[in-house]
């Protein structure tokens, strides 16, 4: 039904356009050039409009859920919604577990932008994980290569071997 009507008002398009095309005795040709050039752009734009109306809504497939309403493309639910709770330095665990201080450090030292969030290299930085405590902690005071060094007073000894910790625990589980 919809497109009978799109149809209709296509030809009611055309036969204005045509009227103008044809124009009145001792006009202008530029003028009626301008004209017809303007009335085409608005139903060129009105038909993209009219596509971008009726294009199913694709982001419908990003919810958690099924949505029994939804019909328009195929869903795909990808599991519950986790929200972020942000890392802060303000916000460090207290936790007595060396790995799971570790692991808030490796994120919020800046080590998993270069080096990966599990450690296992990146574009920019080689592979940390598997290295023992003397290897990294003599890095993390050199700063070889494009790497930052840390002063012991921004990353202490006890820091670092809590990010030890951390990636010798990936280790042993993968």
């Amino acid at each position: 039904m919809d497109v009978y009507i799109e149809i209709a008002v296509g030809i009611a398009a055309l036969l204005v356009l045509s009227r103008i095309v044809a124009g009145v005795p001792g006009e202008r040709a530029y003028r009626r050039a301008t004209v017809f050039i303007g009335v085409l752009l608005v139903c060129v734009a009105l038909t993209i409009l009219t596509i971008g109306a009726r294009s199913p809504y694709t982001h419908a497939n990003l919810s958690a859920g099924y949505d029994p309403h939804y019909d328009f493309t195929a869903q795909i639910s990808t599991g519950d919604d986790t929200s972020f709770m942000g890392v802060s330095p303000q916000a460090a665990p207290t936790a007595a577990d060396p790995v799971v201080r570790g692991a808030h450090l490796y994120v919020t030292e800046g080590c998993a932008t270069c080096h990966g969030l599990e450690g296992r290299g990146a574009p920019v930085g080689p592979a940390i994980v598997g290295q023992d405590a003397k290897t990294i902690t003599q890095r993390v005071r050199q700063g070889p290569g494009g790497m930052p060094r840390f002063s012991p007073d921004g990353l202490t000894d006890q820091e670092i071997a809590d990010i030890t910790a951390y990636l010798a625990s990936i280790v042993t589980n993968k």
